[in-house]
């Protein structure tokens, strides 16, 4: 009885993060779904819409194309080309249906640089972002014309489009911690409560949150939070999904949460353990240093080698650890050599699907990878965290000044 009443909740919740709208219309959706991979996007059907591919000096078509989300083998999204390749999407909608004035238009997409414009007289588009548009059309419109292109130099994907006339206001459930929210599964949207929450790792795009029940990895969501942070409070997910099987938020809105000083301590874990209920987690592993050469085709498509590092046990099981972050200080590996006992810190991530450490720091031989000594508080130099952001009391952790990297203890 209680396996049913959660199945039936999970489901409940599963539906209204699709979202739930008032007395909406709805003059175009497109998910891909009824087509095939590989498919160029002006040979797929759609009984509200037609699809063409712009090409310069009338090239034939040949990017614009359907492919698997990254990691599955199910669900298809269009690959809009990065702007090299020239090419652009045209959609044009056979019937607003009588509707005119403030349209709302929603859409995943996984990168910046999305632009969208319209050949439709007296249309005007604004708030463009990765997840929707604002489009205004003059009354007595009979149809839509959108030309969605990627301005930036890596290519982008979209998918779940949808555009309504009339209220467009989404109901967001309410889930109590990180467990709960992934519960929702990919694609989920929810307002999420953090209740003393902390930063296992912050550098760039990354901010990974932990709870006690999970861990999750704040990708490109403008988040400023430093390691060893206690959050609490609430924040609106408006994407999770997988990337690989890295459980990731994407997009955000509102964020209410109250961020107060604290630390982080690392999982210290045996090799065999390190596994995909980790992912996202701050983990400390020991074991002595093997290594193997791997060919791999790069960017352009010559054939290199890399160094791939591995941890190894008594009993021969093996943990990968890799410098995802090459920018950071202390996480040079290339030092290591096969035979070194060695002890890694890091976030369980994923490559080829396998779980691997992202090394924020490691000891060689019991020497540690960054400058290990005591120091206090110096109220007249600048302090800066490992991420590269100003701190203006620090507590115990890693930090930089005057260019060094320093343990406060």
């Amino acid at each position: 009885m209680r396996k049913v009443l959660h199945i039936a909740l999970v489901a409940l919740f599963s539906t209204l993060t699709l979202g739930a709208y008032a007395q909406e219309t709805v003059l175009w959706e497109e998910n891909w779904q009824s087509s095939a991979e590989k498919t160029l996007v002006n040979e797929v059907q759609n009984p509200n819409a037609v699809y063409t591919i712009n090409t310069e000096g009338g090239a034939a078509p040949k990017f614009t194309k359907l492919y698997y989300k990254t990691g599955s083998t199910e669900n298809l999204e269009l690959l809009l080309p990065k702007k090299g390749n020239k090419e652009t999407w045209t959609a044009t909608i056979n019937d607003l249906k009588g509707k005119s004035g403030d349209l709302t238009l929603t859409f995943a997409y996984n990168k910046d640089g999305l632009e969208i414009t319209s050949s439709t007289a007296g249309v005007t588009i604004t708030e463009v972002s990765k997840t929707g548009a604002k489009i205004n059309v003059p009354e007595g419109t009979a149809n839509l014309v959108l030309t969605f292109k990627n301005t930036i130099t890596f290519n982008g994907r979209i998918d779940d489009i949808k555009l309504v006339a009339g209220a467009a206001e989404e109901v967001y459930p309410e889930v109590a911690n990180i467990a709960a929210l992934k519960a929702l599964g990919v694609g989920a949207k929810a307002i999420l409560t953090l209740t003393d929450a902390h930063v296992n790792f912050a550098n760039g795009k990354d901010v990974f949150i932990e709870d006690a029940t999970g861990a999750i990895n704040f990708y490109d969501c403008g988040l400023t939070y430093t390691a060893g942070q206690k959050l609490n409070g609430t924040i609106k997910v408006k994407e999770y999904k997988l990337y690989y099987k890295l459980p990731e938020v994407t997009v955000i809105a509102d964020n209410n949460l109250v961020a107060t000083e604290g630390e982080v301590t690392p999982n210290e874990v045996s090799i065999e353990s390190v596994s995909e209920a980790m992912a996202c987690k701050l983990v400390k592993v020991s074991g002595k240093v093997t290594t193997a050469e791997e060919e791999y085709q790069d960017k352009n498509g010559e054939t290199k080698k890399r160094t791939n590092y591995f941890l190894e046990d008594g009993d021969q099981n093996t943990v990968q650890f890799y410098r995802k972050w090459e920018k950071l200080e202390g996480t040079d590996i290339s030092t290591l050599v096969a035979g070194d006992n060695a002890t890694v810190t890091g976030i369980v991530v994923f490559r080829k699907n396998v779980p691997v450490v992202a090394v924020t720091a490691f000891e060689k031989n019991g020497t540690n990878s960054i400058s290990d000594i005591s120091a206090e508080y110096d109220n007249n130099a600048p302090v800066y965290n490992i991420a590269g952001q100003r701190v203006e009391k620090a507590v115990k952790g890693i930090y930089i000044r005057n260019g060094k990297k320093y343990v406060l203890k």
